[in-house]
């Protein structure tokens, strides 16, 4: 994995108009799976369109010192733009301190994501026998156009992935779940990513069902 030492002095950002939040599931052997979801939620009403973000770090620590998530292994491939040959996951050091995704961008211009809408969000996941709980996971993007987020604490949501089985949340399995599960399915919506990989496709149907069929989780 290549490293990226960043030397970089801490500078507190007054905000950010986006959002980390993260599930984790334990996956056996003590390892755990995080899912990540960086969302464009303008809840501070800096946003521009056109704006981009860039290094992006979580478990993230103020150098100089470690990430608190150092044995994190990222899940490929790494969401676009940062899965071009010679990217995906990496580490910085120095200032920051924790698992990060870079974009060099074409010819070093390290262009990053753009969002073109509010709700657009970067999904990613990887694994670790660290469970950071609600307060410890910070994360910064470091470069971008947009306002920079410096050490902004993560968004802990449940226990794991959400069970699919009721989808809509009424308390019981039954044929309003898959009804719910296809309107948002056709529409390509994120709560049909069922088995959370970042896209809404023919095995988020699979999931759904298997889970459906079993009457729960």
């Amino acid at each position: 994995m290549m490293h990226v030492f960043a030397a970089l002095m801490c500078s507190t950002a007054l905000a950010t108009p986006l959002t980390l939040s993260y599930q984790v599931e334990p996956i056996g052997g003590g390892l755990l799976r995080y899912h990540f979801t960086l969302t464009l939620d303008n809840h501070d009403g800096t946003w521009a369109n056109g704006q981009s973000f860039n290094w992006i770090t979580w478990g993230d620590v103020a150098g100089p010192g470690a990430t608190n998530l150092p044995d994190f292994v990222g899940d490929p491939p790494a969401p676009d733009p940062f899965n071009d040959p010679g990217e995906g996951f990496t580490t910085s050091g120095g200032g920051h301190n924790g698992p990060t995704l870079l974009d060099f961008g074409t010819n070093f211009d390290f262009h990053g994501w753009v969002p073109t809408a509010i709700g657009d969000s970067l999904v990613w996941s990887g694994t670790s026998a660290i469970d950071l709980q609600t307060g410890d996971m910070l994360w910064s993007n470091l470069i971008g156009t947009g306002l920079h987020a410096d050490f902004e604490v993560a968004v802990r949501e449940g226990g794991g992935p959400p069970c699919p089985a009721d989808y809509d949340q009424s308390g019981g399995v039954d044929g309003a779940d898959v009804e719910a599960f296809y309107h948002d399915w056709e529409n390509g919506e994120a709560a049909a990513d069922t088995n959370l990989d970042g896209s809404v496709d023919g095995a988020d149907v699979e999931t759904f069902f298997r889970a459906w069929e079993a009457g729960g989780c």
